[in-house]
């Protein structure tokens, strides 16, 4: 039996143990679970407020009984030094995963209060303060009130220079050394956050922590706590940034060595290891600082559009208007992508973790060479295992593309470039590319969930096992050209080979016509509900058409091509990317800017994700949420669902632990064949 067979086995059976089929009323339930989270929140406002021994008291012999209530609705019961968890079940096709009981003694008091909940930290400190700087705030005119809100929100630099103008003029003609105080406070938080005037920040907060005001001097300290730790961050990313040049040129060193000069090569590999594993030590470590260091940001965060504006400052031009338009339709993510491809008079680029030698990818891979015959110029790239098919037992499709001039392909992370990786760390060897974009005349793009497999494209009512996802287009030459720098990197990074475009005529001449009757069979029936018919005195074409006909066959509802319409339905709105490189590329955006997303909520929090498996960071940034009592709604897959096991193992050893330790976190899994993979 395979190691994954193995594990799929003890997962499902560690969930059989967990799992409870006594159903519950959902109304009940979830009155239930609304009064338990309220009075938690009740509770901790107490305690961080320092409120009286007896309203702390009351709180907490509230959230008490509502917590047992809670409990004993869903099945949960313990007894000491030992536990027994029940999984209520919802209406099918989830499962709701919901408990409140904690691991170990050692994670609670003695009323069942998770001790990690932040009491008095830097972090709860900086609150109390800031709260306490509210009355001060409160006493001001309506017109300074609205000037110091945009000054907190703006990342307009011309703007906030006016807006401190204003803020100074007002300090110089006020009497009370709070309100002065609390508006060089504004004004010092504005000047560091938009990177304007240090020398002016440092000013205003010298003089804070000077002053006779011991709030005041507390919010200097803490503001000088937080640029200390920006200071750092910036070394660290240096220090990376040195460390991941150095590893590329050990790397090309050792690439472009022959092996006739032996002892040159072993050298040069040798040091290429070392290299390796310092750079992979180093990224451990910053990625330690970062948890330390997002916690101290945390409490600096105003909002989740002021994180969005920040952002949109650092790009040159950023985008305010751009067409998207989300597709969850799995035929109508397919209509999309032909549409687009067919559309292309310029460029297309295509990057895939996924491209499956079935109906859908022969026949796009067919549009891609018709394009490029046309006169586009076509970019395509696979990770070399996500599309094994294609790219290693069948790989004549890629070759006989290659051949084209006017096709560039590449392979990601091919086995046999990373020997190295062997001896130093194991996830290099196996590292992916697991982009979905596609580009085309640098106007319109399409990037998403969905690899190119009829288990993406293909509707539940003609596939039971088809996969949920989510896509978005986006008609915007801005964002296209920000998604063409995330192509652009993983393209042209040292992971990407080229594919061979050695091939003989006989085989070449088999995968050219696949893909011509692959193209020619999609195009018919998309555009006619009907099976094509054409016929050639070549047995290969004649072969590929019965092929995909037989799948389409099958698919009786993909039947309203004629009908879709690229950017129906579309919302105008400001966007842009974030993006990471794959595990050996040094950009790593998205973790940063999802944590401040994070840190920035002040109502609810959804996530939606197949593998549902928390770095630390991650981690670390929804237990701040729950502790400031924000509902955390989380869907992923079952063991039922999902197609990795692992994860599911990790999710199967982690939730009970999660939800103790995050009270306002629900869990919601897919209960269903068909994986969740939006």
């Amino acid at each position: 039996m395979s190691i994954n067979k193995i594990l799929k086995v003890s997962a499902m059976m560690a969930f059989l143990l967990c799992v409870s089929n006594n159903g519950y009323a959902k109304t009940n339930t979830q009155e239930a679970y609304d009064n338990y989270l309220s009075t938690y929140k009740a509770y901790q406002e107490a305690v961080n407020e320092n409120k009286s021994n007896s309203e702390i008291q009351s709180a907490l012999k509230a959230f008490t009984e509502a917590r047992n209530k809670y409990q004993k609705m869903v099945g949960t019961t313990s007894t000491k030094g030992s536990e027994s968890i029940a999984i209520p079940q919802s209406a099918a096709p989830y499962t709701v995963i919901e408990t409140s009981k904690a691991q170990t003694d050692n994670e609670v008091n003695s009323v069942g209060i998770p001790t990690k909940t932040p009491a008095k930290s830097v972090i709860s400190q900086t609150n109390d303060i800031q709260r306490s700087c509210e009355d001060l705030y409160n006493k001001l005119s309506e017109s300074d009130k609205h000037v110091i809100d945009e000054l907190r929100e703006t990342s307009d630099k011309s703007r906030a220079k006016e807006l401190i103008k204003a803020v100074e003029s007002k300090m110089a003609n006020t009497a009370n050394k709070d309100t002065v105080n609390f508006m060089k406070y504004e004004v010092a938080t504005a000047l560091d956050r938009l990177s304007m005037d240090k020398n002016k920040a440092d000013k205003y907060l010298k003089e804070l922590s000077s002053s006779k005001s011991t709030r005041f001097v507390q919010l200097a300290k803490l503001n000088q706590t937080w640029r200390d730790a920006k200071t750092k961050k910036v070394n660290w990313q240096k220090t990376l940034a040195e460390k991941n040049d150095k590893l590329n040129s050990t790397k090309e060193s050792f690439k472009n060595t022959s092996w006739l000069a032996f002892p040159v090569k072993i050298f040069r590999g040798i040091k290429s290891v070392v290299s390796n594993a310092q750079f992979t030590s180093n990224q451990g470590d910053y990625e330690d600082y970062m948890v330390e260091y997002e916690a101290i940001q945390a409490k600096f965060i105003t909002n989740v559009n002021a994180v969005f504006d920040e952002w949109q400052a650092t790009i040159d031009d950023p985008e305010e208007s751009a067409n998207i338009r989300l597709v969850y339709d799995n035929y109508e993510a397919w209509y999309a992508r032909w549409n687009l491809l067919n559309s292309a008079t310029k460029t297309i680029d295509v990057q895939y973790f996924i491209i499956m030698d079935d109906a859908f990818g022969s026949s796009l891979l067919g549009t891609l060479q018709k394009k490029a015959n046309e006169g586009v110029k076509v970019r395509l790239m696979v990770d070399t295992r996500g599309s094994n098919k294609i790219s290693v037992r069948t790989r004549g499709y890629l070759l006989e593309l290659a051949k084209n001039k006017n096709i560039e392909v590449k392979v990601y992370n091919p086995f046999t470039s990373n020997i190295l990786s062997t001896f130093t760390d194991l996830r290099k060897m196996e590292s992916s590319n697991h982009d979905k974009i596609v580009i085309v005349d640098g106007a319109k793009c399409i990037m998403g969930g969905r690899n190119i497999a009829n288990t993406y494209l293909v509707n539940e009512e003609d596939m039971e096992d088809a996969w949920r996802d989510c896509d978005v287009i986006i008609d915007s030459e801005k964002i296209c050209s920000q998604l063409k720098v995330a192509f652009d990197e993983e393209f042209t990074s040292m992971k990407a080979y080229d594919a061979e475009n050695k091939i003989t005529e006989k085989f070449s001449g088999s995968y050219t016509n696949k893909m011509v009757a692959a193209y020619n069979s999609m195009s018919y029936y998309l555009a006619n509900c009907k099976l094509y018919n054409g016929k050639s005195k070549n047995s290969t074409f004649n072969s590929m058409v019965k092929q995909v006909n037989e799948e389409l066959d099958k698919y009786v509802h993909m039947n309203n091509y004629r009908n879709f319409r690229l950017m129906d339905y579309c919302h105008v709105v400001p966007a842009h990317i974030i993006d990471n490189n794959s595990l050996t590329g040094d950009r790593k955006d998205i973790t940063e800017n999802i944590v401040k997303y994070i840190d920035a909520c002040r109502t609810e929090i959804y996530i939606q994700n197949p593998y549902f498996a928390l770095t630390d960071r991650a981690d670390a940034a929804l237990h701040r949420a729950a502790a400031r009592g924000i509902p955390i709604y989380i869907h992923s897959n079952s063991e039922r669902s999902s197609d990795s096991a692992p994860t599911e193992a990790v999710v199967l050893r982690d939730w009970k632990k999660m939800l103790t330790e995050m009270p306002t976190m629900r869990f919601f899994a897919r209960n269903k064949d068909g994986q969740l993979h939006g």
